[in-house]
């Protein structure tokens, strides 16, 4: 059986092109502060592919 990576589970979301933390944060139901908090970030630059949690 094959180990699902962090990646491929529910609680992280890829960045894809175009997208921002408000629209990210807007498909999971959080605020931009709530997403930036759970990933550490303190800014809202944001990189294609870059995985970020959406659960606690």
């Amino acid at each position: 059986m094959k180990l699902r990576s962090d990646a491929e589970r529910s609680d992280y979301h890829v960045v894809e092109k175009k997208e921002t933390l408000y629209s990210i944060a807007k498909k999971y139901n959080l605020t931009v502060d709530e997403l930036k908090r759970m990933n550490h970030l303190r800014s809202n630059d944001l990189s294609i592919g870059q995985e970020l949690k959406v659960e606690d």
